[in-house]
């Protein structure tokens, strides 16, 4: 005979929530949904459409951005790992190659991500119901000491600046922040930043307020007592597992399938791989007119995209006759969008879009981008 076990129900004292007992060792939500708790998209960065290595300020991982701000003599690369705690497969690393010999007031390196503002509306922000949210990663450092971290609420311009510990330098160690939720300023409900969360690596000493929301607190954004990051060639900070949730405590990380978090990131990026010379797909463009000019391909997308996207592509086209030459975006909404050729047509006829047939192997990709 099949059995059910329902774990015991307790009244949480410190919170004030109800809390379920741990099932199968792992710890649960105090209150809310079970699913769609974290509120970081690609907090495991799984979802990798851009290069595997930067060495300026840019994305790496989708949703992830690198910030490196009026540095004179630090040098390093992101790069996407391999190298993860248990139960992840992939990490962003900043690397030192370059030294720094002092961080200046306005000098900073962090890695930043941002949250739509209408996926926020239920944190009830500027009012006296404002929820606080716990924020909990895994991270790596070869050296120990306080490091900085900074939320802002976009539209109120409020910033809330915090610290953590580094105990055991080249270990994997997680880490819990607990926000307040802010009382004095909302978030807008519409399609712009809602809030960011920025893991500040390296700054000049500001005078920033530290463990309270605050209007003046425009950074940089380093902690007092943080540590000298970049100082010495090798420095690397590295992370993963980033969770934001709803509440005053931290639960297990929220794996999602890699087509979920995928889909998410496609409302932001969207990449369309043509192949290479050895490898070569095509689109078809075609010119429905009676007189001559430049054909059009029209291009749906997987999901709506946050705004009317850029475009842009990397690789070499095809411009001979019988190509389109370079894509050039027309018409665009937030589900589809045409493409146009660079090279004049004759009335009805076809041209391809593909990578250059010569020289090697390079690889044509087309890329929309709704970036907050």
């Amino acid at each position: 005979m099949s059995q059910t076990r329902v774990e015991l129900l307790r009244q949480d004292t410190n919170f004030g929530d109800i809390d379920v007992d741990s099932i199968n060792n792992q710890n649960y939500p105090t209150a809310g949904p079970l699913s769609n708790r974290n509120l970081i998209i690609n907090g495991a960065m799984t979802i990798h459409q851009r290069s595997d290595n930067l060495t300026d300020t840019g994305f790496i991982a989708d949703r992830w951005k690198f910030n490196k701000r009026f540095l004179d003599q630090w040098v390093g690369d992101v790069t996407w790992e391999t190298d993860a705690p248990a139960s992840f497969s992939r990490s962003i690393k900043i690397n030192t190659t370059t030294a720094e010999t002092s961080f200046e007031t306005t000098e900073e390196l962090s890695l930043e991500t941002r949250i739509e503002a209408q996926d926020l509306q239920h944190l009830d922000w500027g009012t006296a119901n404002a929820k606080s949210l716990t924020l909990s990663f895994w991270v790596k450092c070869n050296k120990t000491g306080t490091q900085s971290m900074h939320v802002r609420a976009h539209d109120a311009d409020h910033g809330y600046s915090t610290s953590y510990s580094i105990s055991s330098a080249d270990t994997w160690e997680y880490k819990t922040i607990v926000i307040p939720g802010n009382t004095a300023g909302s978030i807008t409900n519409d399609n712009g930043i809602g809030i960011w969360a920025r893991w500040v690596v390296a700054s000049g000493d500001t005078a920033i307020t530290e463990n309270a929301w605050d209007t003046s607190n425009n950074g940089p954004y380093a902690v007092s007592g943080a540590m000298a990051f970049g100082t010495t060639i090798g420095d690397y900070f590295q992370i993963t597992g980033v969770q934001l949730e709803v509440g005053s405590k931290s639960t297990p990380f929220e794996h999602e399938s890699y087509g979920q978090t995928l889909a998410k990131c496609q409302r932001y990026r969207y990449q369309m791989d043509l192949g290479s010379t050895n490898n070569a797909q095509h689109i078809i463009m075609t010119r429905f007119e009676l007189s001559s000019g430049t054909a059009y391909a029209s291009i749906g997308f997987p999901c709506e995209m946050r705004i009317n996207p850029n475009f842009t592509f990397t690789g070499t086209t095809q411009s001979s006759t019988g190509y389109a030459g370079d894509p050039q975006l027309s018409n665009a909404t937030k589900t589809s969008c045409d493409i146009r050729s660079s090279r004049g047509v004759n009335a009805n006829a076809t041209v391809f879009v593909r990578a250059v047939s010569a020289p090697g192997n390079d690889v044509l990709v087309l890329n929309w981008d709704a970036e907050l």
